[in-house]
Protein backbone atom coordinates (compact mmCIF):
# COMPACT_ATOMS: atom_id res chain seq x y z
CA UNK A 1 0.00 0.00 0.00
CA UNK A 2 1.35 3.42 -0.95
CA UNK A 3 0.36 6.43 1.17
CA UNK A 4 1.30 10.02 0.39
CA UNK A 5 0.71 12.75 2.96
CA UNK A 6 1.47 16.45 2.57
CA UNK A 7 0.81 19.66 4.47
CA UNK A 8 0.00 21.77 1.40
CA UNK A 9 -0.58 25.06 3.28
CA UNK A 10 -3.32 26.04 0.85
CA UNK A 11 -4.64 23.57 -1.73
CA UNK A 12 -5.76 26.18 -4.26
CA UNK A 13 -2.30 27.76 -4.26
CA UNK A 14 -0.57 24.39 -4.71
CA UNK A 15 -2.92 23.53 -7.56
CA UNK A 16 -2.32 26.89 -9.28
CA UNK A 17 1.42 26.22 -9.15
CA UNK A 18 0.99 22.72 -10.63
CA UNK A 19 2.59 21.06 -7.62
CA UNK A 20 0.08 18.18 -7.66
CA UNK A 21 0.21 17.55 -11.41
CA UNK A 22 2.37 14.45 -10.92
CA UNK A 23 0.07 12.87 -8.32
CA UNK A 24 -1.59 10.49 -10.83
CA UNK A 25 1.84 9.12 -11.82
CA UNK A 26 2.65 8.38 -8.16
CA UNK A 27 -0.24 5.86 -8.03
CA UNK A 28 -0.85 6.34 -4.32
CA UNK A 29 -3.51 4.18 -2.73
CA UNK A 30 -4.21 6.93 -0.21
CA UNK A 31 -3.45 10.64 -0.51
CA UNK A 32 -3.76 12.76 2.65
CA UNK A 33 -3.63 16.55 2.43
CA UNK A 34 -3.51 18.82 5.45
CA UNK A 35 -4.04 22.59 5.76
CA UNK A 36 -6.11 22.63 2.56
CA UNK A 37 -7.68 25.98 3.55
CA UNK A 38 -10.54 25.51 1.08
CA UNK A 39 -13.72 23.61 0.36
CA UNK A 40 -14.11 21.37 -2.71
CA UNK A 41 -16.52 23.80 -4.36
CA UNK A 42 -13.81 26.49 -4.25
CA UNK A 43 -11.51 24.49 -6.53
CA UNK A 44 -11.20 25.20 -10.23
CA UNK A 45 -13.15 22.51 -12.09
CA UNK A 46 -10.04 21.74 -14.16
CA UNK A 47 -8.27 20.59 -10.99
CA UNK A 48 -10.77 17.85 -10.17
CA UNK A 49 -9.19 15.53 -12.76
CA UNK A 50 -6.25 15.00 -10.39
CA UNK A 51 -8.56 13.21 -7.98
CA UNK A 52 -10.88 11.42 -10.42
CA UNK A 53 -9.54 7.94 -9.58
CA UNK A 54 -10.14 8.48 -5.86
CA UNK A 55 -12.99 8.53 -3.39
CA UNK A 56 -12.74 11.93 -1.73
CA UNK A 57 -13.32 12.69 1.94
CA UNK A 58 -13.27 16.41 2.67
CA UNK A 59 -13.18 17.88 6.17
CA UNK A 60 -12.66 21.63 5.67
CA UNK A 61 -12.70 24.15 8.49
CA UNK A 62 -15.84 26.17 9.14
CA UNK A 63 -13.75 29.35 8.82
CA UNK A 64 -12.87 30.06 5.19
CA UNK A 65 -9.16 30.03 4.38
CA UNK A 66 -8.25 28.15 7.55
CA UNK A 67 -6.88 24.63 8.20
CA UNK A 68 -8.89 21.59 7.01
CA UNK A 69 -7.95 18.19 5.64
CA UNK A 70 -8.84 16.02 2.66
CA UNK A 71 -8.22 12.31 2.19
CA UNK A 72 -8.41 10.52 -1.14
CA UNK A 73 -8.58 6.72 -1.34
CA UNK A 74 -8.55 4.46 -4.41
CA UNK A 75 -10.72 1.87 -2.66
CA UNK A 76 -14.09 2.52 -1.11
CA UNK A 77 -13.92 2.83 2.65
CA UNK A 78 -15.89 0.56 4.91
CA UNK A 79 -16.30 3.30 7.50
CA UNK A 80 -15.45 7.00 7.63
CA UNK A 81 -15.32 9.22 10.70
CA UNK A 82 -15.01 12.99 10.58
CA UNK A 83 -13.47 14.99 13.40
CA UNK A 84 -12.22 14.05 16.82
CA UNK A 85 -15.45 14.56 18.73
CA UNK A 86 -14.16 17.81 20.24
CA UNK A 87 -15.95 20.91 18.92
CA UNK A 88 -12.93 23.19 19.18
CA UNK A 89 -10.95 20.93 16.83
CA UNK A 90 -13.84 19.70 14.69
CA UNK A 91 -14.71 23.27 13.67
CA UNK A 92 -11.14 23.57 12.37
CA UNK A 93 -11.49 20.50 10.13
CA UNK A 94 -9.04 18.40 12.05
Amino acid sequence: MKIITWNVNGLRSVLRKGALDNIPSKAADILCLQEIKSKPEQLNTDDHHLFEDYHAFWNPAEKLGYSGVATFARSESLDVSYGLGLDEFDREGR
